[in-house]
């Protein structure tokens, strides 16, 4: 904990938690014990492995003539999600710290799980990297093992679940939200933050920086152009 805190301390312009209204739903050492048998699953070979496997598996079609709207795919996805942070737990545990709890909150307007990996401040980048892509890569082999599963049986259930995983991976994909490739970024840059910049921060960075800030504001823009014109659109 004393060292924990000596590195919060030294992050400069750390952003303000943006998950309200947290409830945990298992604790850090239960947590931190499925990470433990798990933890094979996020070494350098494996995780390449999985992205390999499950890009091959999501290309090959399926075609179902049954159709049915069941609980069962979206009991599927919250399980991927449940998956999806125990992946950033394990490369947490696969580096030697321990895991905080997991639990359910709420970002923005969305119901979300959410996985205390506070312990990464004290990786390297390198390290924080692989906390930042496992839980997409697994969440990402999950919806590659649904699609399998759907093609093999010809259940349009495991389809349907399928796709949601893969609707949760694109959205962990857009960089202008608090999501698992904003942080990507700023570990590849090297920063805590991409809204304060440190005062040696070099040219390449602060251009870099400087597209980000406007191409999140054009994406907000388009976002919310959007929202008014189908709300105008409903309305007449």
């Amino acid at each position: 904990p004393v060292e924990l805190n000596r590195a919060l301390e030294s992050v400069q312009g750390r952003p303000k938690k943006t998950v309200k209204l947290k409830q945990q739903l298992l604790s850090k050492d239960t947590v931190r014990l499925l990470a433990e048998k798990t933890v094979s699953l996020v070494s350098n070979y494996s995780l390449i492995l999985q992205l390999a496997l499950s890009t091959m598996i999501l290309v090959l079609p399926f075609t179902s003539t049954a159709r049915a709207i069941t609980p069962m795919p979206f009991l599927m996805f919250l399980f991927s999600a449940f998956w999806h942070e125990l992946g950033h737990a394990t490369a947490l545990v696969y580096h030697g710290r321990r895991p905080g709890a997991i639990g359910v909150g709420v970002l923005m307007i969305f119901p979300v799980l959410w996985c205390d990996v506070t312990a990464t401040a004290l990786l390297d980048r390198n390290q924080k990297i692989r906390v930042d892509i496992s839980g997409v890569i697994f969440q990402l082999s999950f919806a590659s093992i649904l699609h399998l599963l759907a093609i093999i049986s010809g259940i349009s259930e495991f389809e349907t679940a399928s796709k949601l995983c893969l609707m949760a991976v694109g959205w962990n994909l857009i960089p202008f939200l608090r999501t698992d490739s904003y942080w990507l970024l700023c570990d590849l840059l090297k920063l805590d933050s991409l809204w304060k910049l440190p005062e040696n921060a070099t040219v390449s960075i602060r251009w870099f920086v400087y597209s980000y800030r406007f191409g999140k504001t054009a994406f907000l823009a388009i976002v919310l152009t959007s929202i008014i014109w189908q709300i105008i659109q409903f309305l007449r």
